[in-house]
C-alpha cells in the first residue's frame, strides 16, 4: 500500500510505544532493504550500479524515511542543508554496501574443484596453489589491516546515522 495507509496500520499496533520503535528504526529498516534487495536480481543489479553515489528519498512532506525535500529543491545536493533523517536512503547505502562486499567475497574465492581453477568477476583465472601462496603471505598482514578498516567503517557509520533518533 501506499505510505500515509502503511503509516496508520502502523500506528493501530497496541501497545505502540515510539520511543522503542526509533530504537528499532534503522535496524529494521537495514535489514528490509537488504533482504528485498539479495532477493530481486533486476532491483539488487540497479542498486549496485548506484556505485558509491549518496542515495536520498527526495520526499518533502516526509523527514523520517526521507530528506524533508522535493527532487527539484536547490538544497537537495547539499545533505547537512536537509530537513529529514533519510532513513530510506541510509538503509539503501549500507544494503548497497554489503551486498557489494558479499558479491566481492564470493566472487574472489570462487573455486573450481575438479580444476584446481579460481576465477573471479574479472575473468581472471589461475591455479588455486598458486593464489593460495600469494594470499597466504598477504592475508596474514592484510587480515590485521581489514579488522581496523571494518572498525574504521563502523564507527564513521555511527557518526553519521544517529543512535535511534530523527528529526520530526
Amino acid at each position: 500500500g501506499d505510505p500515509t495507509t502503511t503509516k496508520s496500520l502502523g500506528r493501530q499496533v497496541s501497545p505502540f510505544d515510539e520511543g522503542k520503535w526509533k530504537q528499532a528504526l534503522l535496524i529494521v529498516a537495514r535489514e528490509v532493504v537488504y533482504q528485498k534487495f539479495m532477493h530481486l536480481e533486476r532491483e539488487r543489479a540497479i542498486l549496485l550500479g548506484t556505485g558509491t553515489s549518496v542515495l536520498a528519498e527526495a520526499a518533502p512532506r516526509d523527514r523520517i524515511w526521507g530528506i524533508g525535500l522535493n527532487a527539484t529543491n536547490r538544497d537537495v545536493a547539499t545533505p547537512c542543508l536537509w530537513k529529514g533523517s533519510n532513513v530510506l536512503g541510509w538503509a539503501l547505502m549500507e544494503a548497497r554496501e554489503a551486498i557489494s562486499n558479499e558479491r566481492q567475497n564470493v566472487s574472489e574465492r570462487q573455486i573450481d574443484r575438479r580444476g584446481g581453477i579460481i576465477e573471479n568477476e574479472t575473468g581472471q583465472t589461475g591455479q588455486a596453489c598458486e593464489r593460495a601462496s600469494e594470499n597466504s603471505a598477504s592475508e596474514s598482514s592484510a587480515s590485521e589491516s581489514s579488522g581496523n578498516k571494518k572498525k574504521e567503517r563502523q564507527a564513521k557509520r555511527r557518526r553519521d546515522i544517529p543512535s535511534g533518533q530523527y528529526s520530526k
